[in-house]
């Protein structure tokens, strides 16, 4: 339902994609009907879109500047894998989402779409087994001490939301989705894949992934090369769980931190050595650079920190994954570039065994 004509813009705006709000000189192309469909996935998973606003314009604008809250974080029980696929999807820089419809759809049947059928049969089974419900009873009013139709011997009538099995919800939302998907791969350009083909797509898998987050303790500003501060006060907000709030530095004259300095850093601590597989950042700043830093305990110096563990030469909005392999205690993220905006925010961090 969207259309541009003659400078005017014509849609619901809490589906429309970044790129559509801005206007002319950006591209608009499948990469915004993916976006659009992620406002579906997300809205189905939590039961509400987004982005809300006061007014249309409020909502529409809150995409342009920042990313949405974390699926996980708004219902508990959304898999990691939906939400990663979700994000993905919502991601404000279309080269950071799936390239093509048929992409989308076959992380979604690696999520767990493939289910689909078995928990079907499943479905049809436990029906056959049930106890078949008593007779209408006879006209007119009803005898005291009658239970009403459907109430068991010694408890209240049975509710359809008190009986469904877990996997309902997430399977049929992964399917209808996925369908959709199909649907629209169909009028992208360059999506010629059968969609609706008995084979599983290459790298699906049904597996699941296991919880391994590892609880942080503390997170801390680190700033050597200035006056010992960069927003003390918010450094807490990037692991309490909550998108919403953020650290962020301060804004220099240049990405390059106005050349006052090589670098701002944020330092996330633990209550005890751990092996480190990964740090999750999720941001919604682009164009920012960094070096990760893994010691036994927090060093009050860059050179006490020894030599980086990884860098990130691209970063981008939304979540990104940095592969770590260490051990230790605290992990010092040390920003080398500011974002475009010569600044650099951070959502939330994560860290993962």
């Amino acid at each position: 339902d969207l259309e541009r004509e003659q400078g005017r813009l014509a849609g619901t705006y809490p589906y429309m994609s970044p790129e559509l709000l801005r206007g002319e000189g950006h591209r608009i192309d499948g990469g915004s009907d993916i976006y659009s469909l992620g406002v579906v996935l997300y809205e189905m998973l939590c039961g509400r879109v987004p982005f809300e606003g006061d007014s249309s314009s409020a909502t529409a604008l809150a995409r342009l500047h920042s990313d949405p809250a974390r699926p996980r974080l708004v219902k508990a029980g959304v898999p990691r894998e939906l939400e990663a696929i979700t994000m993905r999807l919502l991601a404000r820089n279309p080269d950071n989402r799936f390239a093509t419809a048929t992409d989308a759809r076959a992380a979604l049947l690696g999520a767990g779409a493939e289910d689909g059928p078995a928990g079907a049969d499943a479905t049809v089974s436990e029906s056959r087994v049930a106890p078949p419900l008593p007779p209408p009873p006879p006209p007119g009013p009803r005898r005291p001490g009658t239970a009403p139709l459907g109430t068991p011997a010694g408890g209240s009538p049975v509710r359809f939301a008190e009986s469904e099995r877990r996997w309902l919800v997430p399977t049929l939302v992964v399917v209808i989705v996925a369908v959709a998907l199909g649907v629209a791969g169909l009028l992208i350009k360059g999506s010629s894949s059968n969609l609706f083909g008995d084979e599983t797509p290459d790298g699906a898998s049904a597996d699941t992934t296991p919880d391994t987050a590892i609880p942080i303790a503390r997170t801390v500003d680190f700033d050597p090369e200035g006056d010992g501060a960069e927003h003390h006060d918010e450094a807490p907000n990037a692991s309490d769980g909550d998108g919403s709030t953020t650290w962020e530095s301060e804004s220099y004259g240049t990405p390059e931190w106005g050349g006052l300095k090589s670098g701002v850093g944020l330092i996330v601590e633990l209550d005890d050595d751990a092996d480190l597989g990964a740090l999750e950042v999720d941001t919604p700043s682009d164009g920012w650079q960094a070096e990760v830093y893994v010691a036994d305990a927090a060093a009050d110096s860059l050179e006490g920190w020894g030599d980086p563990a990884a860098t990130v030469d691209d970063g981008g909005s939304g979540t990104v994954r940095i592969n770590l392999d260490r051990s230790g205690r605290a992990v010092l993220l040390w920003f080398t570039r500011a974002g475009d905006d010569r600044q650099v925010v951070v959502q939330e961090v994560r860290l993962e065994r």
